[in-house]
């Protein structure tokens, strides 16, 4: 009797320790077998089948029957969370499992820099995150969707601030706006209790859209200080602004080097040359450094500027139009001198 029972003992244990080793094996399985110490995959959704085939196409998965047991068993009430994750080599089962259950998803950092167009916007969003590009198009040709965000289709860069944006990677293009927007707002209300700004009786969108022609006229900030002022003034008497950017802006000419009289004669709402006051929108999404530049901008009698016959990057600033005439003309000879040498 003794001998039966210690006989059915040895059994149980042995039993509980095959079930148990089995349960630890399942959960502890290294699965991953890549070859660098970590891999970037992305979980685009569908079935957990579908899930685990395409994990098993990236090389995550060296047993998928081990990974779905473990699931089934244990986890089967738990979605496996779409998203961006960074997988380390030799992840257990479980470890694999529960990134992917928890959502213990990758950030996606996304800079905005100078943009000329929503394309070039779609584009840098598009290719960092989970969002169609032709929906995403789609949503941003269309005013009712931007209604909410209180612009429309051409004052849609209004509302961007160029900086860095920390995302997941399947957030919606609507969030993606939200935050963009949100963060617009909070740059606004700071920009609205400047007294600098309030001083020249201007509202927001004016100085966005100053500030994008600035941004295309300069990389100094001194002398974007000054091409503000020079703006500001020509505005503040009705004088036609007759920005060269707003030229290439109209033409969709980005790369042009010299603005000649027949581009001055192209016909669109945004050539500062036919037409008066501020084009219709911004041409660019100015930085937060041309955007302090506007802010600041001295008080000047400027109306005129034109570039240093030099390399320098700097400009030549007036406040009658003959000193600026033969400025324009030492400008000239310098480009004509360059040309020449170049032949």
């Amino acid at each position: 009797m003794f001998k039966k029972f210690r006989l059915l003992l040895y059994f149980c244990v042995a039993f509980v320790v095959i079930i148990s080793l089995t349960i630890c094996f399942i959960f502890f399985y290294p699965q991953s077998h890549f070859n660098q110490p970590h891999k970037t995959i992305y979980i685009r959704g569908g079935s957990v089948s579908k899930i685990i085939k395409d994990l098993e196409h990236e090389q995550v998965l060296k047993s998928p029957f081990l990974f779905k047991i473990l699931y089934k068993v244990f986890f089967k009430n738990k979605k496996i969370k779409i998203g961006k994750y960074s997988l380390s080599n030799k992840m257990s089962n479980l470890k694999l499992l529960l990134t992917l259950i928890r959502g213990n998803k990758d950030i996606v950092k996304i800079t905005i820099n100078r943009l000329r167009t929503k394309t070039e916007f779609i584009k840098i969003i598009s290719k960092n995150l989970n969002i169609n590009a032709d929906a995403f198009q789609a949503y941003l040709n269309s005013n009712d969707s931007l209604a909410k965000f209180n612009v429309d289709t051409i004052s849609f860069f209004t509302m961007i601030i160029p900086n860095t944006y920390f995302f997941y990677w399947n957030t919606t293009m609507q969030t993606v706006l939200e935050k963009m927007y949100n963060y617009k707002e909070k740059f606004k209300s700071q920009v609205l209790s400047d007294s600098n700004f309030t001083q020249k009786h201007i509202s927001f969108e004016t100085l966005y859209i100053l500030a994008s022609i600035v941004e295309e006229e300069s990389n100094i900030p001194e002398d974007k200080k000054k091409i503000a002022s020079v703006y500001l003034n020509r505005l503040r008497i009705g004088m036609a602004l007759q920005a060269d950017p707003t030229v290439k802006f109209a033409l969709q000419n980005f790369g042009l080097k010299r603005v000649l009289k027949e581009h001055l004669k192209y016909s669109s709402p945004f050539n500062t040359y036919l037409n008066s006051g501020l084009p219709i929108g911004p041409i660019c999404t100015p930085s937060i450094t041309t955007l302090n530049c506007v802010i600041n901008a001295p008080q000047t009698n400027y109306l005129y500027f034109v570039s240093q016959p030099n390399f320098s990057g700097t400009h030549r600033f007036s406040d009658n139009y003959n000193e600026h005439l033969l400025y324009v003309r030492d400008y000239h000879r310098f480009l004509n001198n360059l040309k020449k040498n170049e032949n």
